[in-house]
């Protein structure tokens, strides 16, 4: 009886292991930040980490993207328009923002370009807004906003574009120009826009000033940051090889790596 028991027991105790959520960051183990050249090689041949909030909780999975956004109709890929241009329309990492007429939808290719569309609702009808490389959508106070940049060799720079219609037909302008190429973004509890850039962790205040808030070359050249979220006034950007935490009131850092 005693044997059984025990055996009972055990096999309840790997079922709950098992079961663990591995994704939970408040479980990943706390490390130095990389800083020697072996260890940032070795991330940077290593996984990408996309940090994300689910029922009021921090996660991460492994890859760049997420749920892909899907829209109830197919874009085709389009060859470029002039023989010896490199931007194909239609091409590159896709993101998509719905809006009251329809979508609005980015693409990014990387050096080779990018561009903003807006499509009908059936995907029949669209229009060029502007070549951008358009990174990630984001709402606040009813309006609509979105990222957008390129870092490719001497290259790093973006901008926050601010999205809007006008007499009818959607444009988009310049809300403000980002030190460097920014990669995500979110809106902290205050209301105010925290940016990972591709070297940089940034905050934008009410008059659209410009806060730097920690600065890494190493970002860019190993670490590729994805995606940022800030939960309790805490900030996680998702990054190849792990996951950087960071509080803006006490400036502590750490490096967050899954124990398993």
């Amino acid at each position: 009886m005693k044997i059984l028991v025990t055996l009972l027991l055990l096999t309840i105790t790997v079922s709950l292991k098992a079961q663990k959520d591995t994704s939970l960051i408040k479980d990943w183990k706390s490390h130095a930040f990389p800083v020697d050249n072996d260890t940032l090689l070795s991330y940077n041949h290593s996984s990408d980490y996309r940090v994300y909030v689910q029922n009021n909780q921090v996660k991460a999975a492994k890859g760049i993207y997420g749920k892909k956004n899907d829209l109830p109709f197919r874009i085709e890929a389009q060859a470029p328009k002039e023989v010896r241009e490199f931007y194909s329309p239609f091409t590159g990492v896709r993101t998509t923002f719905r809006v009251d007429d329809g979508y609005l939808v980015g693409f990014n290719n990387g050096e080779f370009g990018g561009s903003l569309n807006w499509f009908s609702t059936d995907g029949k009808v669209h229009y060029l807004i502007g070549r951008f490389n358009l990174q990630q959508f984001i709402s606040r106070d009813g309006k609509v906003y979105a990222i957008q940049g390129l870092s490719h060799m001497s290259t790093n720079e973006g901008t926050i574009l601010q999205i809007e219609k006008k007499a009818g037909k959607w444009t988009a302008r310049d809300y403000l120009r980002l030190p460097s190429a920014p990669r995500a973004i979110t809106i902290d509890r205050k209301n105010r826009f925290l940016i990972a850039t591709a070297s940089a962790l940034l905050r934008i205040d009410e008059k659209s000033g410009i806060e730097s808030l920690y600065e890494n070359d190493n970002w860019l050249y190993y670490l590729s940051p994805n995606s940022v979220v800030c939960h309790n006034a805490v900030v996680y950007v998702g990054m190849r090889g792990g996951v950087f935490r960071y509080d803006p009131d006490t400036k502590k850092q750490e490096w967050l790596r899954p124990d398993h």
